[in-house]
């Protein structure tokens, strides 16, 4: 009976292969002799390894030429006893060429609109179909129909109710047109697995090597079996004494005996268990650094010496960064393309053409996102100059008259528009750019980026796209050495674009089919998502830089492995909609316990084989896209090996771990007050509010900013940061409220001086006449679509008339619109106040202010004067807690300031303010509440504190308004905010690191 070689974890296996192919079928007399064994592995990586292992042990005696055995993966060899039992398989057609055949089919057995009604909305499903056919064929399980599926949507229960249908006839149809599946090889291949199929091959099973499987489908299995029992030879990489359930389930199906290989001299390694050490990190920096410590000492001279392991390949990238430059680096692991800059940038393109409105305009956001990619701001004008300045003023432009919707002629009346002309011509001129230039440049990129990818319609159509977009982004850098050793990495993803995804559009069944856009960008995306990068390199040169499954047959003296947390290995399942993990044995397919199998021996192999071995993984807190919180475990495969060694100690050993901590300084933990201010930062200050006092008056805005953020103040008034500015998507309150104060102006300036009578005066429609011409002139307008104008005209008409109707039945209206001013004596001297009052009208005695708002109102509560202001005792120190302690006391100085202007100003030449009343005109809600005057102190309140009131403006609120003043001049920090409820909407909070907020 033949015999299964089981190879422990402690030697090489395909060095160990390697030495029995030399000692059974190497002669230096006869060169052809190894010619004649064939060595089926499962996958090309081991050939490489096993092809080295092999000249490095014949050559190390006296050297003389020979011919390699042949070395196949398990695919090779299925599709060759295929090919010799069929004559002609047929084109194997990969996934989305088998949905479009099974798409039809459905279409024809009349499940058209039961499963999808269009090819657009089946293409998933047949994917997915696609999928659980070629596992049919690998399993050689017959397909069957499933009655009643329970727990899956109407259109997984019309195809699994008639599976067996659709499989025959997908059958038919792939023999009618000359097609097969790598399923359907593998059946084939399976099924003619005999001596006559053996024989085609010229394949002598006695002269053959099964090397390194472990988990294989029943077609792989029937086909090896056939193979083992005429003599091939079987190895397995194993602990003899502990077989992997699997490798057991193997032995007990087969019958077959076991023998260990033993250790010689040459197999390397004899330390019977690798040398462990763990790591826990707090974040990917943190796993990072560990590696970088571990590499500084590691050597990578020959192709076995040192691996590291990221079964996470989002991590590659980062990593990069922390190999030390003496090692050499070959990656091989299966880096995604969706993760790639190309990929990004694909898919901005795709945003800007789905994301445009019915006459063809696009979204700025999307539009500008694609203009921001590397890839873009680094093409060269048709001059050859930097084309990054004419995208940066483009978009300068858009912030200040761009729409949410621009066409081509927008986006180049915006180039062309003499916006901030001085700054613009300087910038352009300093990289020789004229303006026709700037434009040619913008056209250029929309002929070539955006205008094909409008005009695809067929995938056929798209990859031809697809190669004009890349040979137009890559054209200028052509034949500059430089630039390609500095896009290494990025040469490799337009590699895998040129070699897999565009050839996958033109050779698809369907190329020529018309699509909309919304398919085509679908079946790029999902190409691009299922797209691996090989990142061929030497792989038998320096560091090993692999996935987990792309170590398989390998052995290394060092590894160090990534990320082995929980849901990453092994990985979380994702749940099939199409045919959920219950109804598989319905079919007779293996359940996905086998997948965490495969996963555990790959893992424990590795490690196994190993002389030393850094496991590292992330412990934290993070939010799940449920929003829950979640903690990052360890991987369970690391949990076996910390309880085996404790097992062993009979203790625990939480010391071995090691534990990267995060380091945070104290300080970093206490909240800053403020930032300080230097003497010639308080000179500025002082210089401001001096120049600003003569020229507009300090102003209520101006105090209300620094009372409520002396961070914000700086920012706004000293250091002149414009908040950042982009096109109105929805309506601007700030800039409705100017509109809506214009418009009420002009209503009530020809009453200025006079009575104002409700039920004779009243005219809503000369109100709305006045609101819509100043409207139909603004940004909002122009900017805003025709619903959201509807909606605003409709919001802000209701508002008007209901205020109207509101009015007190006679006021006489004194002033509109009138500007007042005032001295007031502070530390740095006689300053000036000034404010604008909307409206100041005359009712029973009392002078009334009115300011109105069509934003939110911070209002005073009942006796909130009397509580908080009347007896208020300024702070002595010009420190955050008096600061505070005033924004306490009284949020918004608006109204009071008015008031004190008006007393200050009064014809008579009484100074008090004992007959001025203040309220803001809420126009904002539409309730029982809306157009309500909201009083700084209510005037039947005000008659009965009238002395205290007026004491109050006449003496403690000039010195409050002294305060602030001083405060502002003379604090010795820019403090935070007052209240960190306001930093949520502040327009500085990007920039500011003042809060936790």
């Amino acid at each position: 009976m033949n015999q299964i070689r089981v190879v422990p974890l402690r030697l090489n296996l395909l060095r160990r292969v390697a030495q029995d192919l030399r000692a059974k079928f190497y002669s230096p007399d006869d060169p052809l002799l190894l010619a004649g064994v064939t060595v089926v592995v499962p996958h090309h990586r081991g050939i490489v390894y096993l092809r080295h292992y092999l000249g490095e042990i014949i050559n190390a005696g006296k050297p003389k030429p020979f011919l390699s055995p042949r070395f196949v993966t398990i695919e090779d060899l299925a599709n060759q006893i295929a090919l010799a039992a069929k004559g002609n398989p047929g084109r194997a057609l990969d996934l989305t060429d088998q949905a479009w055949l099974l798409f039809r089919l459905v279409k024809d057995l009349g499940m058209y609109q039961d499963v999808a009604g269009s090819w657009d909305r089946f293409f998933g499903w047949g994917v997915r179909l696609a999928g659980i056919i070629d596992e049919i064929d690998r399993e050689l399980v017959e397909a069957k129909d499933i009655q009643y599926p329970e727990d899956v949507r109407p259109e997984a229960r019309a195809l699994l109710e008639r599976l067996s249908e659709i499989y025959q006839g997908f059958a038919a149809s792939l023999d009618k047109h000359g097609f097969t599946t790598q399923g359907r090889r593998f059946r084939q291949a399976a099924e003619a697995a005999a001596a006559e199929a053996a024989e085609a091959l010229a394949l002598d099973p006695a002269r053959t090597y099964l090397v390194g499987f472990y988990a294989t489908s029943r077609a792989e299995d029937r086909i090896f079996r056939h193979l083992f029992d005429r003599g091939a030879a079987v190895w397995w990489h194993a602990d003899p004494e502990d077989l992997p359930p699997l490798y057991r389930r193997w032995q007990e199906g087969w019958k077959a005996r076991l023998v260990t290989v033993e250790e010689e001299a040459a197999a390397g390694k004899t330390d019977d268990q690798p040398e462990l050490h763990f790591h826990e990190a707090y974040d990917l920096h943190a796993e990072l650094r560990v590696a970088e410590r571990v590499l500084a000492g590691a050597s990578a001279g020959l192709p076995d010496q040192c691996a590291l392991v990221l079964p996470d390949p989002s991590a590659l990238v980062p990593m990069l960064y922390h190999i030390p430059e003496a090692l050499q680096v070959n990656i091989s692991i299966g880096y995604p393309l969706e993760r790639s800059s190309v990929a990004a940038l694909l898919e901005r393109i795709m945003l800007v053409v789905e994301g445009s409105d019915k006459d063809g305009a696009y979204y700025y956001q999307d539009y500008l996102a694609l203009v921001r990619h590397p890839y873009v701001r680094r093409l060269p004008t048709p001059g050859g100059q930097y084309g990054h300045i004419v995208l940066h003023l483009l978009e300068d432009k858009m912030r200040h008259y761009g729409r949410p919707f621009l066409n081509q002629a927008d986006i180049r009346d915006l180039a062309a528009l003499s916006y901030a002309e001085e700054h613009a011509s300087a910038l352009l001129a300093s990289e020789g750019i004229d303006l026709a230039e700037a434009v040619a440049h913008l056209d250029r990129l929309h002929a070539n980026l955006i205008r094909p990818w409008e005009k695809a319609k067929t995938p056929s159509e798209l990859a031809a796209t697809l190669r004009q977009t890349v040979g137009f982004l890559l054209e200028p850098f052509l034949g500059r050495t430089q630039f390609a050793a500095g896009q290494l990495l990025d040469n490799e993803f337009v590699h895998a674009l040129g070699d897999e995804v565009i050839p996958s559009l033109e050779d698809a069944l369907f190329a020529d089919e018309p699509m909309a856009h919304s398919l085509l960008f679908t079946l790029l995306r999902d190409l691009v998502h299922m797209t691996r990068v090989p990142f061929e390199g030497q792989p038998l040169k320096g560091l090993q830089i692999l996935g987990l499954l792309e170590t398989r047959l390998l052995a290394f003296d060092k590894v160090i492995m990534l990320d082995v947390n929980e849901g990453i290995l092994p990985a979380h399942e994702d749940v099939n909609p199409l045919l959920p993990e219950l109804l598989r044995p319905a079919i007779g397919l293996p359940t996905k316990e086998k997948e965490e199998a495969i996963t555990r021996y790959h893992f424990e192999r590795l490690v196994g084989s190993a002389r030393e071995v850094h496991l590292v993984w992330q412990a934290s807190t993070a939010t799940s896209a449920s929003g829950l919180e979640g903690k990052k475990t360890r991987s369970r495969f690391v949990e076996a090996l910390l309880w085996g060694k404790e097992a062993k100690a009979g203790s625990l050993l939480d010391h071995l771990i090691e534990r990267e901590v995060l380091t945070i300084p104290a300080q970093a933990l206490v909240k800053a007050e403020g930032l300080p201010r230097s003497n010639s930062d308080a000179t500025k200050v002082a210089t401001f509010i001096k120049s600003h006092a003569a020229k507009h008056g300090i102003s209520a805005t101006l105090l209300n900013t620094y009372l409520r953020c002396p961070a914000s103040f700086l920012y706004r008034y000293i250091l002149k940061l414009e908040p950042p500015e982009s096109p109105l998507e929805e309506i601007d309150p700030a800039e409705l409220g100017v509109l809506v104060h214009q418009a009420l102006e002009a209503y009530f300036r020809p009453y200025a001086g006079r009575e104002y009578i409700r039920a004779r005066h009243n005219d809503p429609g000369q109100l709305l006449d006045l609101f819509h011409g100043l409207y139909g002139q603004s940004p909002t307008y122009r900017s805003l679509g025709p619903e959201k104008r509807i909606f605003l005209e409709g919001a802000v008409a209701h508002r008007l008339r209901g205020y109207l109707e509101a009015m007190p039945e006679a006021t006489f209206i004194e002033g509109v619109e009138q500007q007042y001013s005032a001295k007031l004596e502070t530390s740095l001297g006689n300053l000036a106040l000034a404010g604008k009052v909307d409206r100041l009208d005359r009712r029973d005695g009392k002078r009334i202010i009115l300011d109105y708002k069509t934003g939110s109102v911070d209002t005073f509560g009942a006796g909130h004067f009397e509580q908080a202001l009347a007896d208020l005792a300024l702070p002595a120190s010009l420190d955050y807690e008096g600061l505070q302690l005033v924004r306490d006391a009284i949020a918004d100085l608006q109204l009071p300031l008015y008031v004190m202007l008006v007393a200050q100003s009064a014809p008579s030449g009484r100074k008090d303010a004992a007959d001025i009343l203040s309220a803001y005109v809420e126009l904002r809600s539409p309730t029982s509440e809306q157009f309500k005057e909201r009083y700084f102190v209510k005037p039947d309140r005000q008659a009965e504190i009238q002395d205290a009131y007026a004491a109050w403006f006449a003496e403690t609120f000039p010195k409050l308004v002294a305060y602030v003043i001083d405060h502002i001049a003379h604090a010795p920090q820019f403090y935070r905010a007052t209240d960190e409820a306001d930093c949520a909407y502040c327009d500085y909070r990007a920039i500011c690191g003042l809060t936790l907020a």
